[in-house]
């Protein structure tokens, strides 16, 4: 026969349990916290880098004066200025004026002169020696940050594609056998997408002549590609894209009412 356990050990051990539960509870709470921190931390930069995306190479950014165009830059980098403190909720009090008897102005808090709109790069965490000796001893309470502002120069390059060849051991009359080659990405070019995108953009929606594009291949990257190669990887670009111009042609005719810019001087 079984013996039963004692109505004061059970109670004991039930206490245990539901100390332990608790725990995991606050645990997972706190890491449902953190996590929902950093998705909306995420759509947020997100949404500044697609805002400012288009004003640095939409098709508005050409009618900017350049001047207008660093001060929305630094706009979206620095962030608004940071509530006054007589205020308390972000903004400015209704009628709130300096000594001068103007209305005062927000200040920038420090956290918002850190561009919040780049991609971060984490070089390394740091964590403290004594921790990494003994993990289990520590709880991680929270993490501060040390950024520096950084740029990439960009790179012209080949990207290669190696197809390996072989022959039959036993049969040396066999056929090498190897990998069909691929397909270009445009046909009769040597001329990768973004590559193509960058020169196309370049000409049509910056204005650069190809023999400017040409000359700065050759000035920042060492590179030379002739005005006459550029000129035929464009064209061959239009004509693999001509499918989808002439789709968009046609929805376009099929409405109602269009809109043109007289100034272009197209009929």
């Amino acid at each position: 026969m079984v013996a039963a356990m004692p109505e004061e050990d059970a109670s004991i051990d039930l206490q245990t349990v539901l100390k332990r539960l608790k725990k995991l509870e606050a645990q997972l709470a706190e890491a449902e916290a953190k996590l929902t921190s950093a998705e909306a931390e995420i759509a947020r930069k997100d949404q500044i880098i697609a805002a400012l995306q288009q004003r640095l190479f939409g098709s508005s950014s050409e009618r900017l004066d350049p001047a207008q165009l660093q001060l929305e830059f630094d706009q979206l980098v620095l962030g608004k200025p940071e509530p006054s403190p007589e205020s308390g909720d972000g903004e400015c009090a209704p009628g709130a004026q300096g000594d001068d008897g103007k209305p005062k102005r927000n200040r920038r808090r420090k956290a918002d002169l850190f561009p919040a709109n780049l991609k971060v790069v984490i070089e390394a965490v740091d964590i403290p020696a004594e921790v990494a000796a003994d993990p289990e001893a520590f709880i991680e309470i929270g993490e501060e940050y040390h950024d520096e502002l950084d740029i990439t120069r960009a790179a012209v390059f080949w990207r290669r594609r190696i197809r390996k060849k072989f022959v039959s051991r036993k049969d040396r009359n066999r056929a090498p056998l190897m990998c069909a080659a691929p397909r270009p990405s445009i046909p009769g070019t040597h001329c990768a997408p973004d590559l193509m995108a960058r020169l196309i953009a370049d000409k049509y929606a910056d204005h650069l002549p190809q023999y400017r594009q040409a000359d700065r291949f050759l000035r920042r990257h060492k590179v030379e590609l002739s005005r006459k190669t550029i000129n035929t990887w464009t064209h061959a670009a239009a004509a693999w894209l001509m499918p989808i111009g002439r789709a968009i042609k046609r929805e376009l005719l099929e409405t109602d009412v269009l809109q043109v810019d007289e100034r272009s001087g197209a009929t």
